[in-house]
């Protein structure tokens, strides 16, 4: 336990002197196996762990998906589904941000990043907010808080690395992500409803579209969201594997694309080479990650404190709001990638000791991800919105996203009070 305590302490303080997350936890990980074992074994340990955690069949599905996305996005099929969006609800009073959430939504379930999902959504829907005298703090904070649901609906980037960790299956907890990410983005609008009839300036109503114009901005985004369903569907009805369904959706992408004479060499060059710099960086997070687990594993850190908590007279229920709050921590400090693999190997143990079925545990684990994503004071999705707007600061976003918050809360307190609301699709389609 001294050793785990004091290899959490030194990787904390790497990270906060700026050396990657990644590099902190595998060089942590590396001096404290050698410390408990032997440098030999070490160095054999650092021989193995790369190739052993990358080069294996499960993983090619992060750059598959991670491909679909930058299509999706430099085919310009993002800036249709806000447009069809601000058709469908922009005439109501928070009308964009409505929009903006479902946008969201739509674009998480293409690419499964928070951080793409808010940069993105920042150039294609602030410039029309700020046009319709939009407040800043309320469309700012729409964004970044609509950017957080690429963790949550499939086909998610940290539910596939949760599963991989967990020996969980990756088509169940993408079934069990679909009902509550949906809640979310219903939530989230509620939040803009609550927002503007408390100040009615916050976001002024549009102008009302017709019937035709709003049918007619379904026609460009009909076949991203019938692919969308085909690549869903295929991995829920066991018909393809989630690699083989991400391959599917990213050749689908780019036939639309093409299509769409929206793709030339330039957007598919920036594409994979976009696609490869985000795998890199998830698959050195992963490695670092495994060299720290490795560690901790060795110290038997995780079995003491499972065996502890299981003999003790602490409520399961606490000890799982204990682990919410220290997911919020986490959020002001590192990225949802880096939370995960962190917590797992310590928090793992105890959820299965506790009799906590895993794929809700991953759900629970997303959505405080989420929370953390934007909750001050270094919500990661609220700096990548402000770094972006010029005649606005981070603090406002920060206050922006407030009434977000409050519904992630809101839905943290659903997913615990009715498991039902993750496991009843897995059950039911699983």
């Amino acid at each position: 336990m001294t050793y785990a305590l004091i290899g959490f302490g030194i990787m904390l303080l790497l990270m906060l002197l700026g050396l990657p997350i990644g590099f902190a936890m595998l060089a942590v990980g590396f001096v404290g196996y050698g410390m408990m074992t032997s440098f030999k074994a070490a160095l054999g340990l650092l021989s193995l762990v790369p190739f052993d955690q990358v080069a294996v069949y499960s993983m090619s599905v992060i750059p598959l998906f991670c491909l679909m996305g930058e299509f999706g996005f430099r085919s310009g099929v993002v800036s249709d589904a806000y447009t069809a969006a601000d058709r469908w609800v922009g005439h109501h009073r928070g009308g964009l941000c409505m929009a903006t959430n479902v946008a969201c939504a739509a674009f998480a379930a293409m690419t499964g990043s928070s951080i793409a999902g808010s940069s993105i959504m920042t150039q294609v829907a602030w410039p029309e907010m700020k046009k319709r005298n939009y407040k800043a703090t309320l469309g700012l904070g729409c964004i970044a808080a609509g950017g957080t649901l690429g963790i949550m609906i499939p086909p998610s980037t940290p539910m596939i690395t949760y599963g991989i960790i967990t020996n969980s299956s990756v088509g169940k907890l993408f079934l069990a992500g679909l009902l509550p990410g949906i809640l979310i983005t219903v939530l989230f609008c509620v939040a803009v409803v609550v927002v503007t009839r408390i100040d009615p300036l916050a976001a002024p109503a549009g102008k009302k579209s017709g019937w035709k114009e709003r049918f007619r901005s379904l026609s460009k985004v009909w076949l991203m969201l019938v692919l969308i369903v085909a690549v869903l569907g295929s991995i829920w009805g066991g018909l393809c594997t989630p690699t083989e369904a991400a391959a599917i959706g990213s050749f689908g992408t780019f036939v639309i694309a093409i299509g769409r004479h929206n793709m030339n060499l330039k957007k598919i060059r920036e594409s994979i080479r976009s696609s490869m710099k985000v795998t890199s960086m998830i698959f050195f997070l992963l490695i670092g990650a495994s060299v720290f687990s490795n560690f901790i594993t060795v110290t038997k850190a995780p079995v003491v404190i499972a065996k502890w908590v299981a003999s003790s007279n602490i409520a399961p229920a606490m000890v799982i709001a204990i682990m919410c709050l220290v997911y919020i921590f986490l959020g002001c400090l590192m990225d949802t990638l880096s939370m995960i693999l962190l917590t797992l190997p310590i928090f793992t143990p105890i959820v299965v000791a506790l009799g906590y079925d895993l794929v809700w545990f991953g759900i629970l684990v997303v959505l405080m991800t989420m929370l953390g994503s934007i909750t001050p004071p270094v919500g990661i999705n609220c700096f990548v919105v402000g770094g972006m707007v010029d005649d606005s600061t981070t603090g406002e976003v920060f206050k922006g996203v407030v009434p977000f918050i409050i519904a992630l809360v809101v839905m943290a307190v659903i997913l615990v009070a009715f498991p039902d609301v993750a496991l009843w699709l897995p059950r039911v389609l699983g």
